[in-house]
């Protein structure tokens, strides 16, 4: 049977959900795309309203967050079978690469 699909707007709160859920490789590969681009911009003097915040202080608090909401399963680039899970392979590397 084909689950139920999630919406955008769970994913987003999925951190003030009563029981921890898991959602897609693929949701957190774009998830850390968005926060590393986001950090990038609000790092950039050029941005308008811009915080003046140090690009290493941003992109520093967008890695940190971003991996606090990782599950488990997900912390690592490989599942339980030994199988390489390369959505989250590719996740990871963008973050420390």
């Amino acid at each position: 049977m084909i689950p139920a699909p999630r919406t955008l707007h769970e994913f987003d709160t999925r951190e003030f959900s009563a029981e921890p859920e898991e959602f897609s490789s693929f949701a957190y590969l774009v998830e850390v795309f968005l926060a590393l681009t986001r950090a990038v911009e609000d790092g950039s003097e050029e941005s308008p309203g811009s915080s003046h915040v140090h690009p290493y202080e941003s992109l520093a608090v967008a890695i940190e967050g971003w991996s606090l909401l990782l599950p488990e399963s997900k912390k690592a680039a490989h599942l339980k079978e030994g199988a390489a899970d390369e959505l989250m392979f590719q996740a990871h590397m963008n973050v420390f690469a």
